[in-house]
């Protein structure tokens, strides 16, 4: 696993942020909220996109390319814990809008792996995990999800 840390300045950040809450919704068979599966594709959010790929290919020293990415919102709900794993060489992790040391992170079958608000986490995609529960029901977080294949 691997961590980057401070991937977007304050302001795109938060620019991203509110370019994707709009983009959530309730998806039948999956937990919380989320978008399409294209946000990759959506020209409002390309450039963030394109940042992400190159903090990940360069984390990674390998170029990447991104096969399916989406945001998700949930509000820490047990019922929402979802635990699957992805059909992809890697899965990522970048952490929107977090609440420092509450749901910072990923929870993993033996552990959870705590991450920063602005951090992207990448892990191999057959790695089974969810999204960790917390008591703060009203606090939003919203992290954005990418399955990745290697260029080879």
């Amino acid at each position: 696993m691997i961590v980057i840390n401070d991937i977007l300045s304050r302001k795109q950040r938060k620019d991203l942020l509110e370019l994707c809450k709009p983009l959530v919704k309730n998806t039948p068979g999956y937990p919380a909220k989320q978008s399409d599966e294209f946000l990759h594709l959506n020209p409002s959010v390309g450039k963030y996109i394109d940042i992400f790929n190159q903090k990940i290919s360069n984390g990674l020293s390998k170029q990447v390319y991104f096969q399916k990415v989406w945001v998700n919102e949930d509000r820490g709900y047990k019922r929402d814990v979802y635990w699957h794993n992805h059909s992809f060489d890697l899965a990522a992790v970048y952490y929107l809008k977090t609440i420092p040391l509450i749901n910072s992170g990923t929870l993993f079958q033996d552990k959870f792996v705590r991450c920063k608000q602005n951090s992207i986490l990448i892990f191999p995609g057959h790695l089974i995990h969810g999204t960790p529960s917390y008591p703060f029901h009203w606090i939003k977080r919203y992290s954005i999800a990418m399955d990745i294949n290697i260029r080879r």
